[in-house]
């Protein structure tokens, strides 16, 4: 059984959301944008899992087409899905599952999918029929807007615990990481067997050349599908700041 598609106005565009969930296919409950968001329903928000956000170009005339077959296909082990299309008239559709292996299976399922629909996509400048992204969900935080209309109460949780919880996922990126030096090359490894590979620091040209790469390639195919000066500033006046690389139009 598939769900409705109930579509909104926003200032980016119509969007169209469609939320799937494990036991009860579709919320009944509807959030406006100027309700205060009480705890009890912060509460119900979904522990952190896996995301995945794939994105699909149709090809002029495909659109309807493609996006019935996008909105009618298969999505198993899917806890939550929304989907939505830009001004660019790009799909997008994000899902969250329980685990890396929900996540692997529904990227094999995906693929076979993608075969019958390869006549109505444009392919990415790789050569890829979707751009896609995908990862763990670390935690669900509000951006400032909406963390104003959180009551007295939520507001002091956020305030008490984001700032350890921050605290806490950098040291654990940095264990992960040492980890994995470690586990790759010749140990200590809490792991497992090490794999006994050679760490090789990067010299100074290597240094050099990556920062070219990123700089030239990377962070102008970013601005570029960005596509404003604000995204360029917003990079430089942070990550770039602290990477020492920058970006541009």
């Amino acid at each position: 059984m598939q769900p409705d598609v109930k579509k909104t106005e926003d200032q980016n565009g119509l969007l169209e959301e469609r939320r799937v969930h494990k036991d009860d296919l579709i919320s009944s409950v509807t959030y406006k944008s100027n309700r205060e968001i009480s705890d009890p329903e912060y509460k119900k928000f979904p522990d952190p899992q896996v995301v995945m956000i794939v994105k699909y170009r149709p090809k002029d005339g495909c659109f309807n087409q493609f996006r019935t077959e996008l909105y009618t296909r298969e999505y198993p082990n899917v806890i939550t899905r929304h989907m939505g299309f830009n001004k660019k008239k790009e799909f997008v559709c994000v899902s969250f599952m329980e685990s890396i292996d929900a996540a692997l299976d529904l990227e094999g399922v995906g693929t076979s999918w993608l075969d019958s629909v390869d006549h109505l996509l444009i392919k990415y400048p790789n050569g890829s029929r979707t751009e896609s992204f995908s990862g763990p969900v670390w935690g669900w935080f509000p951006n400032f807007e909406n963390l104003g209309r959180f009551n007295a109460e939520t507001k002091a949780f956020f305030k008490k615990n984001i700032g350890e919880l921050e605290e806490q996922m950098w040291a654990s990126t940095q264990a992960n990481d040492d980890d994995g030096m470690a586990c790759n090359a010749n140990g200590p490894c809490p792991r497992g067997p090490v794999g006994g590979m050679t760490v090789i620091e990067p010299s100074a040209a290597d240094k050099a050349k990556l920062k070219d790469v990123v700089e030239n390639f990377v962070l102008k195919r970013w601005a570029k599908r960005c596509g404003t000066q604000k995204c360029v500033d917003e990079w430089n006046a942070t990550i770039g700041k602290v990477s020492g690389m920058k970006a541009s139009l």
